[in-house]
């Protein structure tokens, strides 16, 4: 599953990085909602228009 190859990929480079095991956690949860398009990772977005904010 090409999913669990990068959410792992994810979480070594988190851990890499100083996060500790409950923020790994946090971070796997939130790639499994935008995986599913769980709010807030539904929203439309425009290239070039939107920002990060």
């Amino acid at each position: 599953d090409g999913f669990r190859v990068i959410a792992k990929a994810a979480i070594n480079i988190w851990k890499s990085l100083g996060g500790g095991e409950k923020s790994a956690e946090a971070l796997l949860s939130q790639m499994k909602d935008y995986r599913e398009y769980v709010k807030p990772y539904n929203d439309y977005w425009v290239d070039n228009t939107d920002t990060l904010i």
